[in-house]
């Protein structure tokens, strides 16, 4: 009975949205990060613009004095020998590689998704099997265990039985474990470690 509660006591749903995995928000966030990069990068192109104030004291020969200072500064580059250029296009490489490891990682968790699926229908499918293969078996068993009870077969046909019983409950507690692992492989691609 507890291999059974163990069974159903999940089920997967049909609507995994890749696009809730960490793996694919990881691959947004650096998206994201490489358009203010590619801004950054324009950002080279205007002029700066600094405003910078001073005060002091001036000791002379006993004077004291109060100085103030305050000015704006622009700073216009003429010419940079193509640095601006440079570190533009590699803002707009690193965009484009950012923009195909998203839609990678997105194809690539849909495939995931869609395997992990696929494995769970197929563990799920060998539980009924098994199940079933389980009651047959416990029908034999209890028709050698009479059988034997009546002198009609020998111990070697009870005990084959047995042994073929237990063998199939043991399947099923491993095909019971697989489909948890499936279920939590299914759990990680699409939330990620907890």
């Amino acid at each position: 009975d507890s291999v059974e509660d163990t069974y159903d006591e999940e089920r997967v749903s049909d609507t995994v949205d890749p696009k809730n995995s960490l793996i694919y928000k990881k691959a947004l966030l650096d998206r994201q990060k490489s358009k203010k990069a590619i801004a950054k990068a324009k950002a080279l192109y205007y002029p700066k613009v600094a405003f910078n104030a001073y005060y002091g004291d001036n000791f002379a020969e006993g004077e004291k004095a109060e100085l103030w200072q305050a000015g704006v500064s622009i700073n216009i580059p003429l010419y940079d020998f193509g640095n601006r250029s440079a570190q533009f296009q590699k803002a707009k490489i690193a965009h484009m590689i950012s923009e195909l490891k998203l839609k990678n990682s997105y194809l690539k968790l849909q495939s995931d998704i869609v395997d992990a699926k696929e494995h769970i229908a197929t563990a799920t499918a060998k539980i009924e099997a098994l199940k079933k293969q389980l009651e047959f078996l416990t029908k034999i068993e209890e028709t050698e265990k009479i059988k034997y009870q009546n002198g009609v077969s020998d111990v070697y046909d009870l005990l084959l039985a047995i042994s073929k019983k237990r063998k199939a409950e043991s399947d099923l507690i491993g095909a019971v474990y697989d489909l948890t692992m499936q279920r939590a492989y299914l759990n990680y691609i699409t939330v990620g470690e907890k």
